[in-house]
C-alpha cells in the first residue's frame, strides 16, 4: 500500500512537472512570436499595416487554439463599438470587419471593459452574472461559449478592445495570459494609430499639394542648422531638381544662375539672422537650359524643440511677368523717343491744378530758351506764366 502511495506520489509529481514544462514552452514560444511580430511592423508602410495585423491575429488565433480574435476600436461619444479586424478558424463563421455594434446589445460588458477597464473572462455562459443578462442573449445569438476581452489603453482611456471567442466548446483563460495578450494589443493599436497618422498626413500633403500645384506654387522648408530642404513636387519641377531624393540649401544655390546667387545667400542670411520677412526675386537656370525667373516670399519660424529656425515659404514662376515688363519698359521707352524727337511741344497735366504731369523735350526747350524756366513734373499755371491772361489761357 504504502509502495502504491509513493508511485502516486511520483506519478503526480511528474504530471505536473510535465504540465509546467509545457507551459513554460509555450510560454516561451508565444514571447518568440511577440518579438516576431513587434519587429515585423518597425518601419513597416503604413499601407500595408492593416494587413499585417490581421496576419499576426492568425498567427495568434492559430497558437492558442482558439475560434475568433477581434480587435473593436471604441466610439464614446457615440456608445458605440466597431470590429475593425477580425480573424477565425475554419467552420467558424466569420464576423465582416466594419460592423458597428451599439452599446445596448452589450451594456454589461461595455461599462466593464470602457468605463470600469477591466478584463472580461468567463468559461461557460453559467458563468455570466445575473446583472449582464442583454449580454448572455447576445453572446448566445453568436453562438459564443467562452469569452476573454481585454481594453487595451494607449496614453490614454479605452479605445481598443482585443475579443477572443471559443464557439467549438468551453475553454479557460488563464490569467497569466492576459499580460501577454494585452501586450500583443497594444502592439496592435500602436501601429494602426500610426497608420493613421500618416494616412492623414499624406492626404493632407497631397491636398496641399494639388492647391498648389494649382496656383503653380511650390513651398519649401529650409532646416537652417542642417540645411536640409522639404520640398513640394511642383516647387522641384519649377527649379528644375530631381522628382525624388534629399534635397539641400546649397543644391538650390546650384540651380540659380551665378550673377544672382550672392545675393540669395545675402538675403536668406539677412532673414534667418534678422526673422525677417523673405522677398526676393531670382533666375535659374533648368536642366535644358532654359532660364527662368522666380519670386520667393517665405518668414522664419523658431522650432519648439530649441533647434535652429525654420525658414518656410513659397515659389512661383515669374517669368511671363518679367517678360511683360520688359515689353512695357521697352514700348514706353519707343513712345518716349517718339514723343521727344518731334518738334511739337507736348504734356499732360493733372484735372484739378492743371498741374504738369508729363511733357516732352520741346516744351522743356522752349520754356528754357523763352523764359529761362526749367520746367518739372508739379507745376501750375502760375508756376509758368507770370502773365495773368496766359495763366487763364493755359486754363
Amino acid at each position: 500500500m504504502k509502495r502504491l502511495e509513493e508511485n502516486l506520489e511520483t506519478r503526480n509529481f511528474e504530471m505536473s512537472r510535465r504540465g509546467a514544462d509545457r507551459a513554460l514552452r509555450e510560454r516561451l514560444l508565444f514571447e518568440e512570436l511577440l518579438s516576431a511580430v513587434s519587429v515585423r511592423f518597425v518601419n513597416l508602410p503604413f499601407d500595408r499595416i492593416n494587413g499585417e495585423v490581421r496576419n499576426a491575429m492568425q498567427e495568434v488565433l492559430d497558437f492558442f487554439k482558439v475560434d475568433r480574435f477581434a480587435l473593436l476600436e471604441t466610439f464614446p461619444d457615440k456608445n458605440s463599438w466597431v470590429i475593425t479586424h477580425c480573424v477565425s478558424a475554419a467552420e467558424v463563421p466569420p464576423v465582416p470587419a466594419g460592423m458597428e455594434l451599439p452599446r445596448s446589445i452589450n451594456p454589461w460588458a461595455y461599462e466593464k471593459l470602457i468605463t470600469r477597464r477591466e478584463v472580461l473572462s468567463y468559461s461557460s455562459p453559467e458563468e455570466i452574472p445575473d446583472e449582464a443578462e442583454v449580454d448572455k442573449k447576445t453572446w448566445a445569438e453568436w453562438g459564443i461559449r467562452s469569452n476573454l476581452n481585454i481594453p487595451i489603453m494607449v496614453g490614454g482611456p479605452v479605445d481598443h478592445v482585443i475579443a477572443f471567442n471559443s464557439i467549438k466548446s468551453e475553454r479557460s483563460w488563464p490569467e497569466e495570459l492576459v499580460p501577454r495578450l494585452r501586450l500583443m494589443g497594444e502592439i496592435f493599436v500602436n501601429a494602426i494609430e500610426r497608420a493613421k497618422a500618416q494616412k492623414a498626413l499624406r492626404e493632407s500633403e497631397e491636398r496641399l499639394n494639388l492647391a498648389t500645384s494649382a496656383a503653380d506654387a511650390g513651398l519649401w522648408v529650409t532646416d537652417t542648422d542642417s540645411g536640409r530642404v522639404w520640398a513640394t513636387p511642383m516647387l522641384r519641377q519649377l527649379i528644375g531638381l530631381p522628382e525624388d531624393g534629399e534635397l539641400g540649401f546649397e543644391t538650390f544655390m546650384e540651380a540659380i544662375i551665378p550673377e544672382d546667387r550672392q545675393r540669395v545667400r545675402d538675403t536668406v542670411l539677412q532673414c534667418v539672422g534678422g526673422r525677417n520677412f523673405l522677398k526676393i526675386e531670382y533666375r535659374v537656370r533648368k536642366p535644358g537650359g532654359d532660364i527662368r525667373w522666380i519670386a520667393a516670399r517665405g518668414r522664419c519660424h523658431s522650432d519648439e524643440h530649441g533647434s535652429g529656425p525654420q525658414l518656410m515659404g513659397v515659389s512661383l514662376d515669374i517669368t511671363e511677368h518679367k517678360k511683360m515688363d520688359l515689353q512695357l519698359k521697352e514700348s514706353q521707352t519707343s513712345l518716349d523717343t517718339l514723343i521727344n524727337s518731334t518738334p511739337d511741344m507736348i504734356w499732360s497735366v493733372d484735372a484739378e491744378r492743371f498741374g504738369l504731369i508729363n511733357f516732352n523735350h520741346a516744351l522743356h526747350e522752349y520754356f528754357s530758351k523763352e523764359t529761362g524756366l526749367q520746367i518739372k513734373s508739379g507745376m501750375t499755371p502760375e508756376d509758368l506764366f507770370e502773365d495773368e491772361e496766359r495763366v487763364q489761357i493755359w486754363n
